[in-house]
């Protein structure tokens, strides 16, 4: 069998944003009944130094875009992009430039859920900066032609907007001789430059329609002190308007710029005065045609800069940036309700020193505003989100049955949102016993598992078809070098009990990896046996000796029998490792065939007998050196023409593995095709190992990936998501400290939402149960590490022959 990424026993937590704090250390005027802003989980990446949202924009409550810039350790600066689906935020690949250093994004707007500009600069040797654009047409972002000033040495954009689809301004700097404003039009097809404007710097763009646009940015004047500077796009070209200067020596600029209609606009930014340390935030209207400061919102010994606004109707506008004290700074956020400002600023997230608010959005959706944050004890910058409302994974602890070493869970199954099972293995050092927990609705409780005590017995999957009949497979081993058997055991509503699993007569090694019931008298169970005189051992399910077959196990209420099935050929090993059947004549078994290399395994049951079914081969990569080669680990079908199968596959090159990545393929009721999902993993390391849907347009699919750490890498969980359109990565949760974690199994129900199971390694390293459960059953909000490790990222469950010793062994992880 394939052999998994080293090391998935191991891995590390992400950062997490705790619950907003009561008190906001920004000064002024607090309304009485302040918006319920709220910290809403964004995509912080594991690992990375930096993570910042520079840029906002909606088509939709349930369609919007935030990017920015993402760093990781020992590499560059690459564009970031977020998209929310109105339950969560998802990566979604940006690319960079070729032949860049550095680059990243600085805004974003879109015209419909189809077209969207994302435009930014970028660096190249020697330090020189320029710009570039993307482009979003609904399936994936890719760049655009960019022309920017001829002899330009430095410049970029800063800010776009959109008046409808294909008429979009973007707008910035260059440097040729001297600062000078940058602004280009988009037309559908192709990138202009404007005729320039005087030397000036442009930062932020509004349009209320095709002939009314409004840029705004500073001066540069022989003085040395900026002044506010606005700009009106007629139709025909951009010309100068006159922008009121604060009073006094005063250094100003404006870098948000938004239109409530046609007559009612706001600009917002920043002043100083000379000899007078920190800046003020700066507000400026347009009205009955002409631009004028506005004072009020903060007292005017407040500090801090305002970096955005928007507006939804003439009557509620907000203004976003940061406010600075000497304790650091804090997001600040101003309303404007049709006859004042007042601050409206949400508290900053817990132990933050410095946060700021960089755009903001109120069109076409609830506001959304983004920025980015740092606690005082790491140089990490993490994105910042804030919004009314939001839907993300929340972690739930599970209990450990007491004094063992090793816990981990395999598989899950529910029959409601009050009513799971899952199942995998536990340990104090000597044996393994089979882990079976329950969940009430409230709460994990282990329950009794009639596995012998001087038994090594492994679970690896379950199916539940009532609060009173449920199943669990796996396999046992009496001592090292002894049989290895099948093991069924079964839920009678009150009890769990040992049920006999028949095994090939000449199959020294017999293990069953997945499970599933059409009804009470129709379930099947799969997996894979072998001639091999011992155990499966040389880590991670590679067979030494013997050929491994395919196994399927059928119980007709009474007993469980052997069913035949196939494989691809005698010579070639092969093992089945989930099931899933809609039907008493339908149903599907995915796994791993070996041949000439590793590839992906389905067969179909109709009825009658198991059939292999064509599947796509292990994607190959273009470039790349190496075989493809991948493996099947999940399989789910939410009807006769709708499946799913995950898994991975990797490159493997003179005995060398790498380059592993998520591999999902589906099935249309006609064919099996391969279908596109996110790899988060730098390395990359990437893998899938369950997948469940609770609709055709609702599936989860579970695994781990790889993020740097001190030494090489670790795995966190990884769980992506099925909208009916694309798979994109949501963000999970991690146990705490830099330790292996990974998810093994998914289950979802139609009314209840999902649970996700599987285990991670302690400091001391010991193994724990990790269960994590989707927003619909847990309380909306911003998940919170574990404050005690009760959460598990462990593949003990994955493959033919899982050795509960081989995560005993593998508490390190070289990426």
């Amino acid at each position: 069998m394939p052999a998994h990424p080293a090391g998935l026993c191991v891995a590390a937590s992400p950062r997490s944003i705790t619950a907003p704090a009561e008190s906001n250390p920004s000064a002024g005027t607090t309304s009485t009944q302040p918006d319920p802003w709220t910290i809403v989980e964004s995509l912080n990446l594991p690992g990375h130094l930096r993570d910042a949202m520079a840029g906002v924009s909606c088509a939709a409550a349930t369609d919007c875009w935030a990017v920015g810039d993402q760093r990781s350790a020992g590499d560059y600066s690459r564009p970031l992009a977020e998209h929310w689906n109105g339950a969560a935020w998802n990566l979604v690949d940006a690319p960079a430039p070729n032949g860049m250093l550095n680059s990243a994004l600085g805004s974003v707007a879109c015209a419909s859920s189809t077209d969207c500009i994302a435009v930014g600069l970028y660096t190249v040797t020697g330090g020189n900066s320029f710009p570039f654009s993307e482009r979003w047409d609904g399936v994936a972002w890719s760049l655009l032609t960019t022309p920017y000033p001829t002899g330009e040495q430095f410049g970029g954009f800063r800010g776009v907007a959109c008046a409808g689809v294909g008429d979009c301004w973007a707008v910035g700097w260059a440097y040729v001789t001297d600062y000078q404003a940058l602004d280009e039009h988009w037309d559908g097809t192709s990138w202009s430059l404007s005729t320039a404007l005087p030397e000036v710097q442009l930062n932020a763009v509004t349009c209320t329609a095709t002939d009314a646009c409004w840029a705004v940015g500073g001066t540069d004047p022989p003085t040395g002190l900026a002044q506010p500077y606005v700009a009106r796009w007629d139709g025909t070209l951009w010309s100068a308007a006159t922008a009121q200067a604060p009073t006094g020596d005063q250094d100003a600029q404006l870098f948000g710029v938004g239109c409530a209609n046609a007559s009612l606009c706001w600009a917002v930014g920043n002043m100083q005065e000379l000899l007078v340390p920190g800046d003020q935030p700066l507000i400026e209207q347009l009205s009955a045609g002409s631009w004028s400061v506005v004072t009020g919102g903060l007292p005017p010994t407040a500090l801090g800069v305002l970096n955005a606004v928007s507006c939804s109707s003439a009557t509620s506008c907000y203004a976003a940036g940061s406010a600075t004290s000497s304790s650091g700074a804090a997001p600040l956020l101003e309303r404007w309700d049709g006859t004042a400002w007042t601050d409206t600023s949400p508290a900053a997230p817990t132990g933050s020193v410095t946060s700021e608010l960089d755009a903001l959005t109120c069109m076409n959706s609830p506001c959304w505003t983004v920025g980015s944050y740092s606690a005082p004890d790491t140089t990490n910058i993490d994105a910042l989100l804030y919004q009314l409302n939001g839907t993300t994974w929340t972690a739930s602890s599970a209990p450990v049955p007491t004094g063992t070493q090793v816990n981990a869970f395999g598989a899950v199954s529910c029959v409601s949102a009050s009513a799971c099972g899952s199942v995998g293995s536990h340990t104090d050092g000597a044996y393994a016993s089979g882990l079976i927990e329950s969940w009430d609705g409230s709460a994990w409780s282990v329950v009794s598992s009639p596995s012998a005590d001087s038994v090594d017995t492994v679970l690896n999957g379950v199916t539940c078809v009532t609060t009173t009949e449920c199943w669990a497979v796996g396999d046992a081993q009496t001592s090292n070098g002894a049989a290895v058997t099948p093991a069924i055991e079964s839920w009678n509503g009150s009890q769990w009990s040992a049920v006999t699993a028949p095994a090939p007569s000449t199959a020294q090694v017999t293990v069953l990896d997945g499970v599933t019931c059409v009804s009470a008298d129709d379930c099947w169970a799969v997996g894979g046996s072998s001639s091999s005189s011992g155990p499966l051992t040389g880590g991670l399910g590679t067979v030494v000796s013997g050929v491994e077959q395919t196994l399927t196990e059928h119980w007709n209420g009474t007993s469980w029998s052997i069913v035949s099935s196939p494989n691809n050929s005698a010579a070639d090993s092969a093992v089945l490792e989930s099931v899933s059947c809609v039907a008493t004549s339908d149903c599907w078994a995915a796994g791993i065939t070996a041949g000439t290399a590793f590839s992906g395994l389905v067969e179909q049951w109709n009825g009658a007998q198991w059939q292999v079914v064509t599947s796509p081969q292990p994607p190959a990569r273009t470039g790349a050196q190496g075989t493809a080669n991948g493996g099947l680990f999940g399989v789910t079908c939410t009807d006769a023409q709708d499946c799913w199968a995950a898994g991975y596959s990797y490159l493997s090159n003179g005995g060398q593995n790498t380059d592993f990545e998520t591999w999902i393929e589906r099935w249309d009721g006609t064919s099996w095709t391969t279908v596109g999902s996110p790899n988060p993993s730098p390395f990359p390391v990437d893998a899938l190992f369950s997948v469940s849907c609770s609709a055709v347009n609702d599936c989860w699919t579970v695994g781990s990936y790889g993020v740097p750490a001190s030494g090489g890498g670790v795995y966190q969980t990884l769980t992506l998501h099925w909208d009916g359109t694309s798979w994109s990565w949501v963000a999970s949760p991690n146990a705490a400290g830099d330790y292996g974690q990974t998810l093994t199994g998914v289950a979802c129900s139609a009314t209840g939402g999902c649970w996700s199971v599987g285990g991670f390694n302690m400091a001391d390293g010991t193994l724990q149960t990790l269960a994590l459960t989707t927003g619909r059953v847990a309380p909306v909000g911003v998940p919170e590490a574990p404050a005690a490790a009760l959460f598990a990222l462990l593949p003990l469950t994955m493959i033919a022959g899982r050795q509960l010793a081989r995560c005993k062994r593998e508490r390190s992880l070289s990426l």
